[in-house]
């Protein structure tokens, strides 16, 4: 499945916003630092709690799902796999992004900056607002894209926490869709 974010557009938004240009900001993806998983009674029975300590963040995810960091030391994302799919051959996957030095904008920039990159990407019917999931205050968007002849839907909360900006995103086709939208919603709910 396509990653449909390009988080260029947003940092290039940002760095245009506060008139920053000549700050060069970084996207570090978790670092250099560990994985880590157990499985604690903060998750739900049947999930494992993974996390990256340099990054500051922890999720829960499905014991029967497939955990990838192939991407987590090159630059890319950590994803979970549904287990009716595989990396080359997805059904729904969820991953979790954590950027530094975006700054500090507010909800509604980042609604605009995301809208706009999500649509210079292909999105279409692109829905973005205000929230807040157990993790504090998020935005939300939802958005559906199309990979070949797939039609996938989109779903992302993205929340600050300090310097860092956290995103959470699930992409599936329509099956995946109603089959892992609610793990998805179990995972945001472990999300810390």
């Amino acid at each position: 499945m396509c990653d449909i974010i390009n988080w260029s557009f947003i940092i290039a938004y940002f760095m245009k916003l506060s008139r920053l240009a000549s700050v060069v900001l970084s996207l570090v993806l978790f670092g250099f630092g560990c994985g880590s998983k157990a499985t604690t009674s903060d998750v739900p029975d049947g999930y494992t709690r993974f996390g990256v300590p340099a990054k500051h963040w922890s999720i829960g995810y499905p014991n029967k799902w497939t955990l990838d960091e192939s991407k987590k030391e090159s630059g890319g994302l950590v994803y979970f796999y549904s287990p009716k799919g595989t990396k080359d051959q997805e059904h729904a996957n969820i991953n979790v992004n954590a950027l530094s030095g975006i700054g500090s904008a507010s909800a509604a920039e980042m609604i605009t900056a995301q809208k706009s990159a999500l649509e210079a990407n292909g999105a279409k019917n692109v829905t973005g607002n205000e929230t807040t999931i157990p993790a504090g205050p998020a935005v939300v968007f939802t958005y559906s894209v199309t990979q070949g002849s797939t039609q996938l839907f989109g779903k992302q909360y993205g929340l600050f926490n300090g310097s860092n900006f956290y995103v959470l995103t699930f992409t599936g086709d329509e099956e995946g869709k109603t089959d892992f939208l609610s793990t998805f919603e179990e995972m945001t709910k472990t999300f810390k």
